[in-house]
């Protein structure tokens, strides 16, 4: 059934490099979203650490992280908000000033973790306080959330809390958890169905919790792109 004012651009039928984009395609595309006229945009990125990846996902400064309550997808989730963070300094800083950063970085401390955005900062406010206020303060901006999908009753409905607190004191980046969404044996149904989840079973815990953070992501946010 069709939803007003909603429109899907799918990557179904594209050609299969179509995830290896050139950097002029890339700059092309990410230029074109930027000049779309709508309230929300929202892209939906695969997993990993790649350069298109994480350029598509920091086009917006409200990401949106979605990760099982499972040990290998929190991971995935800590090392992609570190390669975001360590992408967007290099952005800002050019490849030969970074480079500069990391080298310094590692002469000062070699046991530190230089991918580190939090150290790498420390050494750029020392050596450059003025650029490096600025740089932190661009970092700030962003507005990092996290969701937590397929919760089981035996799971542990404060993992999404903790999972924010390990990374602030652990990457000292700050990240909002939004809400959990319970695993439901319906969704599978629905997708093999081809319809809307929400259709269907409007009133089970997965669909209320669900809009619960779209209802939480919707109020939090004023920007324009919303990147999940």
């Amino acid at each position: 059934m069709p939803i007003p004012n909603l429109f899907l651009i799918s990557g179904a039928r594209n050609k299969l490099h179509i995830a290896n984009l050139t950097h002029e395609q890339k700059a092309k595309v990410l230029r074109a979203i930027s000049g779309l006229d709508y309230d929300y945009i929202l892209l939906d990125l695969g997993t990993g650490t790649s350069f298109n990846t994480i350029d598509f996902f920091t086009l917006s400064d409200s990401g949106i992280f979605v990760c099982t309550p499972e040990p290998t997808s929190i991971e995935n989730i800590y090392r992609l908000i570190r390669s975001v963070y360590v992408r967007k300094i290099r952005q800002v800083l050019k490849i030969d000033r970074f480079r500069n950063l990391a080298t310094e970085a590692e002469a000062r401390n070699q046991d530190a973790i230089i991918q580190s955005p939090e150290y790498l900062l420390e050494v750029l406010k020392d050596i450059h306080p003025e650029e490096g206020r600025m740089l932190e303060s661009t970092l700030k901006a962003f507005q990092f959330k996290l969701v937590i999908n397929q919760m089981r009753r035996e799971d542990n409905p404060k993992i999404g809390v903790l999972i924010c607190r390990i990374i602030e004191r652990h990457l000292g980046l700050k990240i909002q958890f939004i809400g959990n969404v319970s695993y439901d044996e319906s969704v599978h149904e629905a997708v093999c169905r081809k319809e809307p989840f929400i259709d269907h079973y409007r009133y089970s815990q997965a669909t209320l919790e669900l809009k619960a953070v779209v209802k939480g992501i919707v109020g939090m946010t004023e920007e324009r792109a919303v990147a999940l």
